[in-house]
């Protein structure tokens, strides 16, 4: 067994049986401490205490784009992916739609495409990606295809998804793209679930001379009768809190991401069919009397307690405790980001008696965000000092790079390139 492990680690291996490997692994100054046992073709890792970076990193803001009022091309509507290779931040805008392109001083280059149903056109880019020829990649929500674009932003190409044997049943494009180490493009796919199944989310290469198969996300049958009380149910329950399925994510070498929180663990399964589990102990944040009653209400309103198809596993009402972590993305390094729900705060104005078909909703309680790294062997690197916005699930990260989009108070959407700064460091 290869386990990845710093210079200034001391490594003490413990053979548990003839197929297993253990290592009780801990840093010379002693901030990480786990285990790392591997047996078969799984690689466990769990994450005791500490963390190898030994505190909270910081971001500082490098670039930021977007404004309230301005000249239209900086003002953004809802991108749901953002990318920046170091010289090009490339934004889609649902709302127009549009694509924008901005260089690393954040000024306006120009923009990819435009709206329509034709070549080089889209009505919902979902991503844009540029390849590793300078090209560009861009998905459109919904469609079996990819528009390429060239290096000055003309139109050249639509690469169509091709399947050996016919297109499977129940597939649906969803839009988001990835992009492998390898310069392979992977477009991102759902299968309708037939009843008593859940929504299952695939990766397919796509291009010339890509493969047809797909990488699947893991069954989640055990989940899904672990938290559902009768066997109707066909998906989590929607209620404040309740336990979900984190929507996967890829890494650079076409291992998906996955996890289910109800607790603190991810999986990450590659093409050849080894697996990385990676676990931490953890403190669920508690939800404190006044905001479980509201959200109590909440749920009575809407009639999900009547409902026998949407019950959380472990009861009717909504739960004492926050999820293990809210959602996950795994960035061009390997890295993994994993975003927790905090305590929350109380915000003003706000629905205060939430009814049914309440058109205006606006929640009393809003958490704060916990940010954690985790290397992509499995390590706990740290937690992240969260720079105080709202951001969306798909973010740009890089090794030290992290470019997202975030919503300020005052609803204003910004592109943010921020640097991250580990414990120590200026």
């Amino acid at each position: 067994m290869n386990v990845r492990l710093p210079v200034s680690v001391a490594v003490v291996a413990i053979f548990l049986a003839a197929c297993a490997d253990r290592q009780d692994v801990a840093d010379s100054d002693g901030k990480w401490i786990g285990t790392i046992t591997t047996e078969g073709n799984v690689t466990t890792v769990v994450n005791e205490s500490g963390s190898v970076w030994g505190g909270t990193a910081t971001l500082v803001e490098e670039l930021s784009i977007g404004v309230d009022r301005g000249e239209p091309p900086y003002m953004l509507g809802p991108p749901r992916t953002v990318w920046d290779d170091g010289d090009l931040i490339i934004v889609p805008d649902i709302q127009v739609p549009t694509i924008r392109v901005f260089d690393t001083a954040g000024s306006f280059v120009g923009e990819i495409g435009r709206a329509g149903q034709g070549p080089g056109e889209y009505q919902y880019p979902w991503s844009a990606i540029r390849l590793s020829d300078g090209r560009f990649a861009v998905s459109n929500s919904r469609s079996d295809w990819v528009e390429i674009f060239s290096a000055d932003l003309s139109y050249q190409e639509r690469w169509n998804a091709t399947w050996e044997g016919g297109r499977p049943e129940r597939l649906s494009a969803h839009g988001l793209m990835h992009l492998g180490d390898t310069g392979v493009l992977y477009l991102t796919y759902l299968r309708i679930p037939d009843p008593g199944e859940l929504v299952r989310t695939g990766f397919k290469p796509i291009g010339p001379g890509a493969p047809s198969t797909l990488l699947w996300e893991p069954e989640r049958d055990e989940q899904l009768l672990r938290n559902c009380l009768n066997t109707e149910c066909t998906r989590w329950a929607t209620v404040a809190y309740g336990p979900e399925f984190s929507f996967p994510s890829l890494t650079p070498s076409g291992g998906v991401v996955s996890g289910f929180s109800d607790e603190y663990r991810l999986e990450i399964e590659e093409a050849d069919g080894t697996k990385t589990i990676i676990e931490r102990r953890w403190d669920p944040v508690p939800v404190d009397d006044e905001e479980w009653e509201y959200w109590t209400q909440r749920q009575r309103a809407y009639g999900l307690s009547s409902n026998p198809a949407w019950r959380p596993g472990w009861s009717d009402d909504v739960p004492r405790h926050k999820p293990a972590f809210s959602w996950l993305h795994a960035g061009r390094s390997g890295r993994i980001l994993v975003v927790r729900e905090g305590p929350s705060r109380r915000i003003e104005p706000c629905t205060e008696d939430p009814q049914s078909g309440d058109s205006d909703f606006v929640p009393c309680w809003e958490s704060t965000w916990i940010w954690d790294m985790f290397d992509a062997d499995g390590r706990y690197l740290g937690e992240i000092a969260s720079p105080g916005y709202r951001m969306s699930p798909f973010p740009f990260l890089d090794d030290r790079r992290l470019t997202m989009a975030v919503t300020d108070d005052a609803g204003t959407i910004m592109i943010k390139r921020y640097r991250l700064v580990l414990p120590g460091e200026e």
